[in-house]
């Protein structure tokens, strides 16, 4: 493993790097390396110095997973879950009340059965528990800092850490993802890349509109319950661990 020279004495800092988190912008803003998406379990988290990982609102998390992985039409894992998620033709409502239908892939060098490729989504859908916990919801890490509080909680770590003065608010790291030449067309790339800026900022408007009843094409600003609930049956260790909140 790398050492990190902005760390006292030169010690390992182990940053388990959760998708859609804001991983990016952090690992920038720390001068660290952006490690791949692994789970705590897996790692000797008790030869690192110091270790910890950024955990985001599912509800929120989901919308911008949904959107993310809805564009991206890359090779394996990308190519597989930009196909599976094209059916819903952008249509949120229409996922989340699937899931119960879907599965989501475990990680990568975990002894798990092979499932249905078919309607499996990818790894990076797992919750944030499942990427910081064992199987007993202990956290296996010393520190959690909040999406929904990310400057604030990280200015406190790094002032722990002693790194290099930091600028707060850190800037965005914006990756975007490609749009696939069958669905290149103007209408499409807007309304795709409109509804993504939505929800991936922090501060962004409300992500809860993504789950608002809509009526005959039209939202009616009454939230959907069934579509929060079933979010909650599938993150409920997210629930359980951090105690978040529709």
């Amino acid at each position: 493993m790398p050492s990190y020279p902005h760390l006292a004495d030169n010690k390992k800092l182990l940053f388990i790097h959760i998708s859609k988190t804001a991983g990016k912008s952090v690992a920038k803003a720390l001068r660290i390396i952006d490690p791949p998406h692994q789970r705590a379990c897996l790692l000797p988290v008790e030869k690192f110095a110091y270790s910890f990982s950024i955990v985001r609102n599912p509800w929120h998390r989901l919308v911008d997973l949904f959107f993310t992985y809805s564009m991206k039409n890359g090779r394996g894992e990308l190519r597989h879950s930009y196909k599976l998620l094209q059916k819903y033709k952008l249509n949120f409502e229409d996922f989340v009340l699937d899931l119960k239908n879907l599965s989501i892939a475990s990680y990568k060098g975990e002894n798990c059965e092979e499932g249905n490729q078919e309607i499996m989504l990818p790894e990076n859908f797992n919750s944030c528990a499942h990427f910081v916990c064992d199987d007993n919801n202990n956290i296996l890490i010393e520190d959690i800092i909040r999406h929904e509080n990310l400057n604030e909680d990280l200015k406190k770590l790094t002032e722990k850490l002693d790194f290099d003065e930091i600028n707060y608010p850190i800037p965005y790291v914006r990756s975007w993802p490609g749009v696939s030449n069958k669905e290149n067309n103007a209408t499409y790339k807007g309304e795709i890349l409109r509804m993504y800026s939505m929800v991936n900022f922090t501060g962004a408007p409300d992500y809860k509109q993504f789950y608002d009843t809509f009526w005959r094409g039209r939202r009616t600003f009454k939230v959907n319950k069934r579509m929060v609930r079933e979010v909650a049956d599938i993150y409920k260790r997210d629930i359980e661990v951090f105690g978040y909140e529709f």
